[in-house]
C-alpha cells in the first residue's frame, strides 16, 4: 500500500512539474529580461552609423539590448543610444520629445494635415477613460490601453491623437544634450507641402530614419546633408536651449553656426558635395 501511494505521489509530482515548468521557465525568462533590460550591454559594431553629437568631439554610441516578444517566443535586440552603457534611451524617445515640443508651441498649425497618409498619428496628453470623453469628441482619440477590474470587466483607457503633418522641410537630429535638429528645406518638401501630398519625400540615407508620427518627412539623425542645399534654407531648434526654429547663422556661403552656450557650438561646414555638422 506504501509503495502504492509513493508512486502515485511520484506520479502527480511530476505531472504538477510538466504542467507547471513551462509557466515557471517564461516568469523566469521574462524576470531576466527585465533584469538584462537594464543591465550594462555590449556595444553594437555590426554596422557603422553616423550618430549625433553629445558633446564637443564626442558622439553618442549604439548599444545592443535584448528583449523577449512573448507573442512570437523570441528575444530580439534592441539598439538604443547613449553616452555610455549606463545612460541609454531609444532614438524615438528623442523624437518624441522634439517633435511634441513643436507641437505645444504651435509649430505645426501652419502646416497642412497629411491627409490619407497610412499613419494613425502620434498619441499624446494623459490617458483618459473613455467614458468621460464626450461622444462627439471620440474621433479625436485613440484607444492606449486597457486595464481589468477586480470584478473582471475591462476599464479602456483613451489619449488624443495628433494628426502628422506635411511640413516643408526636412528633420535632421544633430545634437543631444542640447537636443538640436535641423529643418532643412529643399524644392522635395517644399512641393510636396505646397501640393499637400500623401507621400513623403525620401530619406537622404534609409538606414538613419527615426519612424515617428508627428510629420509625414523623414525624421533623420547624422551630421551630414547635400551640399546643393544652400544655408538659407537651413532653420534650427531645440527644445533643451527654449529655441523655436529659427535661422542658423551664416558665415559665409560655406560656413554657419548654431550657438549652444557661451563655450560650445555647432559648427556647419561645406566639404566637397557634403555640409557637416561638428560641434566644438
Amino acid at each position: 500500500m506504501k509503495l502504492t501511494f509513493l508512486v502515485l505521489g511520484s506520479l502527480t509530482g511530476l505531472l504538477v512539474l510538466i504542467v507547471v515548468l513551462p509557466t515557471i521557465s517564461l516568469m523566469v525568462l521574462a524576470a531576466w529580461t527585465e533584469i538584462s533590460n537594464i543591465l550594462p550591454q555590449k556595444p553594437y559594431s555590426k554596422k557603422a552609423y553616423d550618430l549625433p553629437w553629445s558633446k564637443a568631439d564626442r558622439k553618442v554610441h549604439f548599444f545592443e539590448y535584448k528583449t523577449y516578444d512573448f507573442n512570437n517566443g523570441k528575444a530580439t535586440m534592441d539598439l538604443r543610444w547613449g553616452t555610455s552603457v549606463w545612460n541609454t534611451k531609444q532614438p524615438i524617445r528623442d523624437a518624441d520629445f522634439a517633435l511634441e515640443w513643436l507641437f505645444k508651441h504651435g509649430q505645426f498649425d501652419r502646416w497642412p494635415k497629411a491627409e490619407g497618409l497610412h499613419s494613425s498619428g502620434a498619441r499624446y496628453g494623459l490617458a483618459i477613460d473613455i467614458m468621460h470623453i464626450p461622444e462627439n469628441e471620440r474621433s479625436e482619440y485613440e484607444q492606449d490601453h486597457d486595464k481589468k477590474n477586480a470584478d473582471g470587466s475591462y476599464t479602456f483607457y483613451y489619449r488624443k491623437v495628433f494628426k502628422p503633418v506635411q511640413a516643408p522641410y526636412r528633420f535632421l537630429l544633430v545634437s543631444l544634450s542640447p537636443t538640436v535638429v535641423l529643418l532643412v528645406s529643399d524644392t522635395q518638401t517644399q512641393y510636396r507641402s505646397e501640393k499637400n501630398l500623401t507621400e513623403p519625400a525620401p530619406a537622404w540615407n534609409n538606414d538613419q530614419i527615426i519612424w515617428q508620427q508627428w510629420v509625414a518627412n523623414p525624421f533623420e539623425y547624422g551630421t551630414a546633408f547635400p551640399a546643393n542645399i544652400p544655408l538659407s534654407n537651413v532653420f534650427w531648434f531645440s527644445p533643451d536651449l527654449q529655441q523655436l526654429p529659427t535661422a542658423v547663422s551664416v558665415v559665409n556661403p560655406n560656413e554657419a553656426h548654431i550657438l549652444l552656450g557661451k563655450n560650445e557650438m555647432l559648427n556647419i561646414k561645406k566639404s566637397g558635395e557634403t555640409w557637416k555638422v561638428s560641434r566644438q
